[in-house]
């Protein structure tokens, strides 16, 4: 990570570190709905690629976030970091996360912060859109002067949508901000300053919406943890406690006495939807909270301990201790991930070997009768898995636990690249913009164009998809079964033609969707198959860079 990396000071983190803290600077997604996953990263002057390039830049403290290219380490793409406040507190800590803004395709968020030196932060968060070939920035939401206690910052992000209209919301701390940038609320009107730990998810299945959940730090008020609803920002309850710091706390559903999560710090746990105070001793430590017996509560994650709590006893028990396998470490007391990844709905939980040669996952194999979806697939769940800052666990946008209604189907799309979203058959290809179809011309050689016609039964209008093992489309004409092929162009306007059959992504192809049309994506150029505006029979068809354009969608009829 160049020079820039030697700084791993948890607060003021180098330009290019990697950082063990809040501001680690790197997370790993699909953006372009290809299969792959891509890493967003944090960089500056003197970082060295997987490829062996170096990036260069005059000022060393000058901040950019690139898309590398996860089988190569050849960087993809660069942007440079807004500089609003870079005069005052030079280079920036930096959380990345992944959120659906637009409600269909991902988006990376950052949020940056460098600090002053009466040590009050400044704070900007950032929307970037990768399309496959360029970044660009999508917005951008600026904050200063966290000493003011209006709008504070925590130690991680949380990303869900709150008011359930498939778009996601951000929050950093004691504020939302909306999928397009504006602030939704903050709760610094009802007290609420800077603290270690908050959460949003389901917590109370009669209640509309989602739940938040945080703890605070020093707060003058004797503010000690909060409860308020996600969506509104309207105050549920507060406790008033102590003016110490309240350096942990943390939401779990570990009374099966109670339909609904409880909460608890170091005051005593609490039913959430009601403030019912459950015990104010023998409750666990209030680490992480994970899903690895066979029952719908969940279990604690401790320092290298798997712990269950007992609600009749009032103690807590010990399932599994990690050095008793293997001689391991994370970070700190949490391990270095942690997640359901392998494909029930229990946690996996992954730590490295104490000499960093390996790393070492834990799988629960305790037999369940509770058939539910794999975490990964609900929304909140796997956005939260893309984000670390102070490490906490992922949360569901829906009930889990006592009494819970069978989960809801998740609103997602399998993508090719990844599993089709289309069925192998023969298709009419349908633009959106034109109403035409996708028209193979009665061309059979290689290298002849496609374009557009109006919708018939002629055999150069019918398409045949097939799903390759990889994830990804070929599309072949019945008239001649010549490939749409992306002729190996690579900028905007370049032609979409046909080809025998080989073995070149020239002829593969994601298919997207975009509510209820779908996206062509080329897996050589990452650009869209595209109507160019074409209104009449023969109309060219050719390839541009990803935009909302009608241009660009299709339907498959």
């Amino acid at each position: 990570m160049g020079t820039g990396s030697t700084n791993t000071y948890n607060i003021s983190p180098g330009p290019t570190a990697i950082d063990m803290g809040m501001y680690d600077g790197v997370t790993v997604y699909d953006l372009a709905g290809t299969g792959k996953a891509v890493i967003a990263l944090k960089v500056a002057d003197g970082v060295v690629f997987g490829d062996g390039t170096v990036f260069h830049n005059a000022d060393p403290n000058k901040q950019y976030l690139a898309i590398v290219d996860g089988l190569t380490g050849k960087m993809l793409s660069n942007i440079a970091f807004p500089t609003d406040f870079y005069s005052q507190a030079g280079k920036y800590g930096c959380q990345l996360g992944i959120a659906y803004l637009d409600g269909t395709t991902p988006s990376v968020v950052g949020w940056l912060r460098n600090r002053n030196s009466d040590k009050s932060f400044n704070d900007i968060i950032v929307a970037w859109h990768w399309n496959g070939t360029t970044l660009s920035q999508t917005w951008e939401y600026t904050i200063s002067g966290e000493a003011g206690l209006t709008l504070a910052g925590d130690h991680q992000m949380v990303i869900a949508d709150v008011d359930g209209d498939g778009k996601d919301e951000i929050c950093p701390g004691n504020y939302w901000i909306n999928s397009n940038g504006t602030l939704r609320f903050n709760l610094g009107a009802d007290g609420v300053i800077h603290g270690d730990r908050h959460y949003a998810l389901k917590m109370d299945p009669n209640r509309a919406g989602l739940q938040g959940y945080g703890i605070q730090q020093n707060n003058p008020s004797a503010l000690s943890e909060y409860y308020y609803d996600a969506n509104t920002g309207a105050m549920l309850w507060k406790h008033m406690f102590s003016t110490n710091d309240v350096g942990r706390g943390i939401v779990g559903h570990v009374d099966p006495r109670y339909k609904g999560w409880e909460t608890w710090a170091f005051s005593g746990m609490f039913f959430a939807p009601n403030n019912t105070q459950l015990t104010t001793t023998n409750y666990p430590y209030p680490c992480q909270q994970f899903w690895w017996d066979g029952d719908l509560l969940t279990e604690n994650l401790n320092n290298g301990k798997f712990e269950k709590w007992d609600y009749v006893g009032q103690g807590t028990g010990r399932l599994l201790t990690i050095s008793q396998f293997e001689t391991a470490t994370g970070s700190g007391d949490n391990p270095m991930f942690f997640g359901d990844i392998f494909g029930d709905w229990r946690t996996e939980v992954v730590y490295c070997s104490s000499d960093f040669s390996k790393l070492i996952i834990f799988t629960t194999d305790i037999a369940t009768t509770n058939r539910i979806y794999t975490m990964a697939h609900n929304p909140e769940y796997r956005d939260n898995m893309t984000i670390k800052g102070y490490m906490q666990s992922p949360m569901l946008d829906y009930y889990m636990g006592t009494g819970m209604s069978t989960p809801p189907v998740p609103n997602i799309t399998y993508v090719g690249g990844g599993g089709g979203s289309i069925a192998n058959g023969t298709y009419n290809v349908i633009n959106r913009a034109s109403g035409l179809a996708l028209d193979n011309k009665g061309l059979t050689t290689n290298g002849a164009p496609v374009g557009l016609w109006t919708k018939g039964s002629s055999n150069n209008l019918k398409w045949v998809t097939t799903l390759q093992s990889d994830g990804y489309y070929k599309l072949s004409c019945v008239t001649g079964g010549l490939y749409l092929d992306g002729m190996g162009g690579t900028t905007n306007g370049a032609p979409a033609g046909q080809w025998a059959s080989d073995s070149s992504h020239n002829q593969e192809w994601s298919i997207v969707a975009t509510g209820s049309y779908y996206k062509l994506v080329n897996r050589t150029s990452g650009l869209r198959l595209d109507s160019l505006g074409g209104t009449t029979n023969g109309a060219p068809v050719g390839q541009w860079s990803d935009s909302s354009s009608s241009n660009q969608q299709w339907s498959f009829q």
